[in-house]
């Protein structure tokens, strides 16, 4: 969340030292997420990052994927892995939702993705190749789902949609195609994060890659994390892509998975972004900011996939 939640730090302080035995000598908001909660915070002289979701049946999804975290850190990635508590919980309910304590991974989040030096880019590839190629079995799989027609239906004909309508009716067949096309195609699935983009690594003085946000990770296909390598503000050129191809290890690539994977993805960022332009208390910079998300994640996006899936035809047949 870029701003924090009405929250009394007192009760995140109090559940810091209850159920982790730390006593807090700073607790800082970090404003970062969608859904949850961030906080820079020191105990006993180290750092750890605290993360809260304020809405407990919304956090049920990423409390399920914590143990499958912490295996992942066994394999030597570089993830925020949650902490036991001292009755050995990897996640505590407090009167302002539910919390889970990390430690704290240096680096930061560069700007400009994916428009990112060589050799980050690189790195990159070896993570994701790596975590694509850890033989973890996940009781959460890619379906190839798409709930956009049904979340969209309330607001045709209204201000917000009206302008959009003709061209998306267009994108939400073509996305049904896409859809069958993807469930028939031959594919590896692999463990996946699902949301592999700039605001989700951290880069250290080293060059290292941590991934962080693992709430949505599941068995899918590997062109779902790679496609948002495609992701960006458009247009864009596939350089990024292609780097982290260079040492990529899984082949073949489907270039029908990629067309799915991110036309779905800008369906339901555009999706997104109706949903919250129809809350009538929204401050005139909230408004602002989602529709300028309606094109430039949205519209923008499937406007420019034919042009991006040209840029890789070749390199993913080669």
């Amino acid at each position: 969340m870029l701003v924090e939640p009405p929250v009394d730090r007192s009760t995140l302080t109090d559940a810091v030292l209850q159920y982790y035995g730390l006593t807090v000598s700073s607790l800082e908001y970090v404003p970062v997420g969608w859904a949850t909660a961030g906080y820079s915070v020191w105990a006993d002289g180290s750092q750890y990052f605290l993360k809260l979701w304020p809405d407990r049946e919304r956090a049920t999804g990423a409390l399920e994927r914590l143990p499958f975290v912490q295996e992942l850190h066994a394999h030597g990635l570089r993830v925020p892995y949650p902490l036991a508590t001292k009755t050995d919980e990897l996640w505590v309910e407090v009167p302002t939702g539910v919390i889970a304590l990390f430690p704290f991974l240096i680096g930061e989040i560069l700007p400009d993705w994916p428009v990112w030096p060589r050799s980050v880019l690189r790195e990159i590839g070896r993570t994701v190749g790596q975590l694509h190629s850890i033989p973890l079995e996940l009781p959460f799989r890619e379906e190839f789902e798409m709930k956009t027609r049904e979340q969209l239906r309330p607001y045709y004909g209204g201000e917000v949609l009206r302008p959009y309508e003709t061209e998306l009716a267009a994108q939400l067949d073509r996305l049904d195609e896409l859809q069958a096309a993807a469930r028939a195609v031959p594919s590896r699935f692999v463990v996946s994060h699902t949301d592999l983009y700039g605001n989700n690594m951290l880069v250290d003085g080293d060059g290292h890659v941590s991934v962080l946000d693992w709430d949505d990770m599941r068995l899918a296909p590997p062109e779902y994390d790679l496609s948002l390598l495609l992701h960006g503000v458009q247009p864009m050129d596939a350089s990024a892509f292609l780097t982290v191809l260079e040492v990529y290890p899984i082949r073949p690539l489907r270039l029908e998975l990629f067309a799915f994977f991110l036309l779905r993805r800008a369906l339901n960022d555009f999706t997104a972004r109706v949903v919250v332009l129809a809350d009538p208390d929204l401050s005139a910079a909230a408004v602002a900011d989602a529709r300028e998300g309606l094109e430039v994640w949205g519209a923008e996006q499937w406007r420019h996939l034919d042009r991006l899936l040209g840029l890789i035809r070749a390199p993913l047949a080669g």
